[in-house]
């Protein structure tokens, strides 16, 4: 029985190894639409389990729903920024929009920021 697991595993590393033009042409192709898409930030990633227990169901989706939006701006690695310029988006807009309109939102803010500081330097 281990010597037929053995020559499947053996098997499927071969198939899994094709190549073909076709392959790789879909590739490139999806590598010029981006590439995949960023994976979207789960519940686990973001509150612990003590945090679970203790935190209301709303309060664990807005949790969520802010770091996604984080996550979608590309400035969540930078906490302090991103904690600033999140800061300007009013509560109630915070609450009704999707995570990903709030990305945009802070990359429109994060755009706008940029244009001024570079502005007063040439200036």
């Amino acid at each position: 029985m281990g010597e037929v697991k053995k020559a499947a595993a053996i098997l499927g590393r071969k198939g899994g190894q094709a190549k073909s033009e076709k392959k790789a042409q879909a590739s490139r192709d999806n590598g010029k639409l981006g590439g995949r898409p960023p994976k979207k930030l789960q519940m686990g990633e973001i509150i612990t389990q003590e945090g679970y227990e203790v935190l209301t169901a709303k309060e664990r989706r807005e949790i969520l729903k802010c770091e996604q939006a984080k996550e979608y701006s590309g400035y969540r690695k930078y906490p302090d920024t991103c904690n600033h310029i999140f800061s300007f988006i009013p509560a109630d807009m915070m609450e009704r929009l999707p995570a990903k309109e709030l990305g945009e939102i802070a990359k429109i803010i994060n755009k706008a920021y940029q244009a001024g500081k570079n502005e007063k330097e040439a200036n």
